[in-house]
């Protein structure tokens, strides 16, 4: 939200200047246009890695069995006809 604000606020202060005669139309340059590809693919690299570094599912909720209610949960989930039908 703020590089948007940030970028409404140049471009628009680029494309017109002062003095009327040297009104003109922005264009960016293909340099600009790979730093901003550039930024969103770091941007959505350095989520991925955090994504994979750091659970998003605490770890806790994931181990079956340690606490003692969890634990008596999955012994009658494993002790059920179906679970035993399909191994």
């Amino acid at each position: 939200g703020m590089w948007l604000e940030r970028f409404l606020i140049v471009v628009p202060s680029l494309s017109h200047k002062y003095l009327p005669y040297t009104w003109g139309h922005y264009r960016p340059r293909p340099v600009e246009i790979i730093i901003t590809i550039s930024t969103f693919a770091a941007m959505m690299l350095l989520y991925t890695l955090f994504a994979k570094l750091v659970p998003i599912i605490s770890i806790w909720e994931l181990k079956v069995g340690e606490h003692p209610v969890a634990a008596g949960k999955a012994a009658e989930l494993r002790e059920h006809p179906l679970w035993k039908a399909n191994p």
